[in-house]
C-alpha cells in the first residue's frame, strides 16, 4: 500500500522559524495598513521563505503485511542446569 505524507525537518530550531513568522506578520501588517503596493507580494514572498526554512518534503512509503509466523526458540544449553532454569524454560506461558 502506498501512502503519501507531508514531512518537515526545519533547517533551523523553531523558536527562530517562529520568531521570523512573528517579524513577517508584524512586516506585512505594517505594509497593508497604508495600502501598499506589491504587499499581497511582499506577503506571499515572505511566507514562501518561511516555507522554504522549514524545508518541507513529500515522503512515500512502500507498506506491505508481514506473515503472522513467530519464531520460538528453547535454550538448550548446559546453562539450564544451574537452579530452576530448566522447570521456567519447560513451564508452558500463554
Amino acid at each position: 500500500m502506498n501512502q503519501f505524507n507531508l514531512s518537515f525537518s526545519p533547517l533551523l530550531p523553531s523558536s527562530i522559524l517562529i520568531g521570523f513568522g512573528v517579524l513577517a506578520l508584524i512586516v506585512v501588517a505594517r505594509s497593508h495598513a497604508p495600502r501598499r503596493r506589491g504587499a499581497w507580494l511582499r506577503a506571499l514572498g515572505l511566507g514562501l521563505l518561511l516555507l522554504a526554512l522549514a524545508d518541507p518534503s513529500l515522503v512515500r512509503e512502500d507498506r506491505a503485511g508481514l506473515k503472522d509466523v513467530v519464531a520460538v526458540v528453547v535454550d538448550q544449553s548446559g546453562s539450564q542446569t544451574i537452579g530452576e532454569r530448566q522447570a521456567q524454560t519447560e513451564k508452558p506461558e500463554l
